[in-house]
């Protein structure tokens, strides 16, 4: 009888204590999930949370196919300890301690090794030299402006992955990494003395995806191809049957990438620019009938929208679900916003997945806080001012170029199709123009 009474008690104490686990497990999914509600509280749909190995939580959302917003294993997101997604958008680093991932160079958990795995000497040697600092950007919004004010501010070297395009168009490539061969390459430019910098190189990377006046085939990507794209380019050498210079196609490892510079500029204005530049592209073959037809201002920028949108191939794609083609309805150029979105959005991925820390650069805070924005870009690229550098001029802006109905179009879209990362930083460009229910 005693017997049978101690199993009793010890099954009660069992039982007990795993009521209080289970109440106390329960307890902590719902903080979590209350502080993704409360600091996510954008996305739409919360879909599912793998573990990793790093003890990292990963959360995707159905508004996009790579968003990733992380949080520890004390379900606090990452963004509130280390400002992956702060407040203000103005000058953010994304990123600043996070461990490498798993890239484009698959290697199995045995291969990635810790520096107590290593020989000293070998991780030293890793760690000392030139590295580079990507420069992503999507086509005209502030390329060349930024390597202009990083060259001549601080009289140092800055590199590309293209060979002859820019201000170098008939000399063979440099490498800018010892022992990369494959890229990226100096800038060298006849006109201008610069020395190498010493820790990180500023590097143009324009990576994929942005293809004008081409099938969705060529411009939809994946993460893995598109960081692919941000680490491939163009080598020029000297050609074996002329006097030439011959260019060959190259890609280099993600290794030596340790840093990147994400430029975003306001998507009206980086479209119309788009525009302007397949005026260029027309102008310089003598295509005077599309030119006609297509002026320098809002009508004309119209009429290219319009022929971009007689096309219904992005609408038609299987890659384009009910809900994203009901948001391109109505979006003017609708695929070039669509080109503009998906690179934002993987181009945070990317910067994530190598795990490199991403300064995220707002075109327009050149105008609004030129001399902050300066010395905060400085700081981070670990470069010296010597000189003041070129003066920056915005130019026009073009929101005039849509109608309201447009513009609030145009923002559906971008909340529709953008990650949290991406939404975060591009939101406030688009409610002084659309309507306010999209603010809440």
């Amino acid at each position: 009888m005693k017997r049978t009474k101690s199993i009793s008690i010890v099954h009660a104490i069992v039982l007990a204590a795993g009521a209080a686990a289970l109440g106390a497990a329960f307890s902590f999914l719902g903080a979590t999930l209350s502080v993704l509600n409360r600091n996510n509280g954008e996305l739409d749909t919360l879909i599912s949370s793998s573990a990793t190995s790093n003890g990292r939580i990963v959360s995707r959302t159905l508004r996009s196919t790579s968003v990733q917003t992380s949080v520890d294993c004390s379900g606090r997101p990452i963004q509130e300890q280390a400002d992956v997604v702060p407040a203000q958008r103005r000058g953010l680093i994304v990123n600043p301690s996070m461990p490498m991932a798993t890239h484009v160079e698959v290697q199995s958990s045995a291969s990635i090794s810790s520096p107590d795995n290593n020989d000293d000497q070998e991780v030293a040697d890793k760690e000392d030299g030139l590295k580079v600092a990507w420069l992503m950007s999507f086509p005209n919004s502030g390329t060349s402006y930024t390597l202009h004010l990083i060259r001549e501010t601080t009289n140092t070297t800055t590199a590309t992955n293209y060979a002859l395009e820019g201000d170098i168009k008939d000399e063979e490539s440099v490498p800018a990494i010892a022992g990369s061969e494959e890229g990226p390459y100096l800038e060298l430019i006849k006109t201008i003395k610069t020395t190498i910098p010493e820790k990180y190189i500023l590097t143009k990377t324009h990576c994929g995806g942005f293809c004008s006046n081409c099938l969705p085939i060529n411009y939809i990507e994946t993460p893995r191809s598109f960081q692919i794209s941000c680490l491939s380019g163009r080598r020029a050498v000297q050609s074996k049957n002329s006097t030439g210079l011959d260019v060959e196609e190259v890609r280099y490892s993600p290794d030596v990438v340790k840093k990147a510079v994400h430029v975003i500029r306001s998507p009206f204005n980086n479209v119309v620019a788009r525009f302007h530049l397949e005026q260029k592209r027309h102008s310089r073959v003598g295509d005077t009938e599309w030119l006609e037809a297509h002026p320098n201002n809002k009508l004309g920028f119209q009429k290219w929208c319009a022929d971009v949108d007689a096309s219904n191939d992005l609408m038609e794609a299987r890659w384009t679900d009910p809900g994203l083609s009901k948001a391109l309805e109505g979006v003017p150029c609708h695929a070039e916003f669509f080109r503009y979105v998906q690179w934002h959005n993987l181009a945070f991925t990317t910067a994530r997945d190598i795990g490199v820390p991403t300064f995220v650069l707002h075109y327009e805070d050149y105008r609004d806080r030129f001399e902050g924005i300066r010395q905060d870009l400085l700081n981070f690229l670990e470069l010296p001012m010597i000189k003041e550098g070129p003066e920056f001029a915005l130019g026009k802006e073009y929101e005039e170029f849509y109608t309201a109905e447009q513009r609030e179009a145009v923002a559906n879209l971008v909340k529709e199709l953008a990650s949290l990362e991406t939404w975060l930083q591009m939101k406030d460009y688009y409610f002084a123009s659309a309507s306010t229910a999209l603010a809440e």
